[in-house]
């Protein structure tokens, strides 16, 4: 294994997840919803829009190909 990779546990990386959609959240990127113990974000793509017009329109091509739930 490289020595700049590590093994992580499970906690870890939910861990991580968790405070990535937090800075995401605070910064006006995704809104969360509570839906019972779950907590579904979506990007705000208006706002970002709005904010930062042709952003997404020449990121998101770039990307993988994400299913939506």
């Amino acid at each position: 294994m490289p020595a700049h990779r590590r093994e992580t546990s499970g906690a870890e990386e939910v861990s991580t997840v968790s405070h990535h959609v937090t800075v995401l959240r605070q910064c006006g990127i995704v809104s969360t919803r509570i839906d019972g113990t779950a907590r579904p974000s979506r990007l705000r793509r208006d706002d970002l829009e709005r904010r930062f017009p042709g952003l997404l329109a020449s990121v998101l091509p770039a990307g993988p190909r994400v299913r939506s739930c």
